[in-house]
């Protein structure tokens, strides 16, 4: 049977590659200052993020990419970088957000 139609095996790659982009993170914070709990908080919001962000962004890579279906690999790189990265792309997506709700509205922005 061929992995790359197996769901199975794709649910597989894609929870191993959120759990190891999840621990990757943490290498970019200062986490023997941290508590057990903000370890797992940590944890948890690289995880969900790159669960239900990751996801649409490998289904957009693959539609932009014209074929519709995504390679195992590359959905899991993709995984593994939202997991990654969620702590450094959270921050920045909020600011933009609050920055275009801002401009969009019409309001001077907070300072």
């Amino acid at each position: 049977m061929n992995p790359e139609t197996n769901p199975w095996v794709m649910w597989l790659w894609a929870a191993l590659a959120t759990l190891s982009g999840a621990a990757s993170s943490l290498s970019f914070q200062p986490y023997k200052s941290m508590s057990w709990k903000e370890i797992a908080l940590a944890f948890t919001v690289s995880s969900t993020f790159a669960i239900f962000v990751g996801s649409f962004v490998a289904e957009y890579i693959a539609r932009w990419f014209g074929s519709g279906q995504l390679n195992i690999r590359a959905f899991g790189a993709v995984m593994w970088f939202m997991a990654t990265s969620a702590h450094f792309l959270i921050p920045v997506t909020i600011n933009r957000a609050k920055r275009f709700i801002t401009a969009w509205n019409g309001t001077e922005p907070v300072k």
